[in-house]
């Protein structure tokens, strides 16, 4: 669900001394979250959760990203002490619910071989959110490696929460008037300050049908990069 610190560390610190001084790509008119097609809600607006955890599978296609054009295969499944939602070989993120809401406590990024750890687990989903009362966070985050367990970095993570709006989100499994939640994360690291911004749709049925990731990193407080992929969902059924 959250595909995120793609080519960590010693890859992406090359890539931005390869590529220089990238500035971010310019967000299309069709793009999920984009402020022109946006419809704002009402202050104190709130319908209860955006969806609940059911297990499933399904198909989801890349729209944009070095992945533009190909399907993947997801399935969102119930563990013992949470929820795991994989997207075939590419990421997994591993959900604790509680209280306060949906927690996220690890991402594995699969093709990149890391291992994403948060000590609190960050509030994915918290309970009670409304439109002009966001959540803010903080918690320590810890890089490993996702085969030996070798770390590789740590640092604190600073997060904003914030339902965005209202979007009818077109997908190959149809069109939804989706909920949209936006959840900026700011990654103080040794190596790398690292910017997160993901947008993720919600119809009230299906939960998400669509997610977009910015991710903007900066080496040695010099060299930028922009990472940016949008998936939209295929179809899903459940299990």
């Amino acid at each position: 669900m959250r595909e995120i610190l793609r080519g960590y560390l010693s890859l992406m610190l090359m890539a931005a001394l390869l590529a220089g001084c990238a500035g971010p790509a310019p967000m299309h008119e069709g793009a999920l979250g984009h402020p022109d097609v946006v419809e704002a809600l009402p202050a104190g607006g709130d319908d209860g959760p955006l969806f609940s955890l059911v297990s499933a599978t399904g198909i989801v296609r890349y729209v944009e990203g070095r992945d533009a054009g190909k399907d993947y295969e997801f399935q969102v499944a119930r563990g013992q002490v949470g929820w795991t939602i994989r997207v075939q070989d590419k990421c997994v993120t591993y959900f604790v619910p509680s209280p306060q809401g949906l927690l996220i406590a690890r991402e594995d990024d699969i093709k990149e071989n890391v291992r994403v750890d948060y000590e609190p687990a960050l509030l994915a989903l918290p309970t009670g959110l409304s439109a002009d009362k966001p959540y803010e966070g903080r918690a320590k985050v810890r890089i490993v490696n996702l085969t030996t367990g070798v770390q590789r970095e740590e640092g604190d993570v600073t997060y904003r929460v914030e339902l965005l709006g209202v979007q009818e989100v077109k997908t190959p499994a149809g069109t939804f008037r989706a909920t949209l939640l936006r959840t900026t994360r700011h990654m103080d690291l040794a190596l790398a300050d690292v910017k997160v911004v993901i947008t993720t749709a919600f119809d009230s049925e299906l939960g998400e049908v669509a997610e977009r990731v910015e991710q903007t990193t900066t080496a040695l407080e010099v060299f930028e990069t922009t990472d940016v992929f949008e998936r939209r969902l295929v179809e899903s059924s459940e299990e």
